[in-house]
């Protein structure tokens, strides 16, 4: 497959989920080495389990450096798959829950390597458009270690609307210690969660808490 055609069909199934809503495309084609994770991912046998694993690898830099340029590539490759890999078969399902849970395994390398820091905005963009994955997605923001951004990616969710918004908020409240039950408390107290669901949820927990309300 030629240069040309391969960046064609990059942008056919590259689209991104932004905070408001709307649709955006990556800024520049997948390397060669995404593209080859990308497509042993999709394989969906023996193949994605190697290439996932590479994946990891590379996003955490465990045996070697990489340019930032290099890491952000294959990460989008990933966010391609978790959003965009089409049917509801039980492969289908898993190929793309498997593509996000990787990008979770890079932010937090737990088993070695360095967390890779564009986690958070990819984590996001799936929790906002993913088909059966975008819980799984708001949950691995809860796991990162940086903490401020993840709050900050996790309020991003809360004010969608999108219907997993109301995860963002109950894991606020619940897995972020003091600093969410904050920006949950902010977001309340100015009327920002708009996603009937989420805003319902937040009302019990601001009745629980004592917050002032409205209703």
């Amino acid at each position: 497959m030629n240069a040309t055609l391969s960046w064609a069909l990059w942008l056919s199934a590259s689209v991104w989920v932004t905070a408001a809503g709307t649709l955006s495309l990556p800024a520049q084609p997948p390397t060669s080495r995404a593209a080859r994770i990308a497509r042993d991912v999709r394989a969906g046998d023996v193949r994605a389990s190697v290439a996932l694993g590479e994946a990891v690898g590379i996003l955490t830099q465990r045996d070697r450096s990489y340019p930032e340029s290099e890491l952000d590539a294959v990460a989008d490759s990933l966010v391609v798959i978790a959003l965009m890999f089409p049917g509801d078969s039980a492969k289908a399902v898993n190929t793309r829950g498997r593509a996000m849970a990787a990008i979770m395994r890079a932010g937090t390398a737990l088993n070695s390597g360095t967390p890779y820091k564009g986690a958070a905005s990819r984590l996001r963009r799936i929790a906002l458009g993913g088909r059966g994955v975008g819980a799984s997605a708001v949950f691995g923001l809860t796991r990162l270690p940086d903490r401020s951004e993840a709050l900050r990616e996790l309020a991003t969710v809360a004010r969608s609307n999108v219907r997993t918004a109301r995860v963002a908020v109950e894991f606020l409240a619940t897995d972020m210690d003091d600093a969410g039950v904050q920006v949950l408390k902010e977001l309340h107290d100015a009327s920002e969660v708009t996603e009937p669901s989420a805003q319902k949820q937040l009302l019990r927990i601001a009745r629980d808490k004592g917050w002032r309300t409205t209703t």
